[in-house]
């Protein structure tokens, strides 16, 4: 079995909305030393996230296109479309792109096949519990002191 193939670890668990899994997605990229600019925005349109390592000598970015549920055909070309026009106005031709989405349809597979700069990516959804609890009014002051 192949590792694309495998059982998920975790129950196929589906973030609700795109805003939802890019505030998650903060969290990872900052866990595993990646700066990013979320919502960067671009003369022709905005992109989810703007990425780079912080360990990489050569500061190699990622433009990072999100689907909070299934990545389809026109979800990679947005994604390309981003990527192209990224390179163009920032001059930075080894950018790559990821897209990240809880699954892909066939077609969005085969056509992110063309592009060997184009990474699709899965999501798993883990619930951590921990003790005590914090009131609503205080999560939003939380939040908002994040952003």
């Amino acid at each position: 079995m192949t590792e694309q193939n495998q059982r998920p670890r975790f129950p196929m668990v589906e973030i609700a909305t795109d805003d939802d899994l890019r505030k998650g997605l903060q969290y990872t990229l900052d866990k595993q030393r990646y700066g990013f600019n979320t919502g960067f925005p671009s003369p022709n349109g905005d992109f989810d996230i703007e990425g780079w390592r912080l360990d990489d000598p050569e500061n190699t970015f990622v433009i990072i296109t999100i689907a909070a549920g299934t990545a389809d055909e026109q979800t990679i070309v947005k994604a390309l479309t981003r990527l192209g026009r990224y390179r163009e106005q920032r001059k930075k031709p080894s950018t790559r792109a990821w897209v990240i989405a809880k699954s892909f349809t066939a077609a969005a597979v085969y056509a992110a096949r063309a592009c060997p700069d184009l990474v699709l990516k899965s999501y798993e959804v883990e619930v951590s519990l921990v003790d005590g609890f914090l009131i609503a009014s205080e999560r939003d002051q939380y939040e908002r002191g994040r952003e």
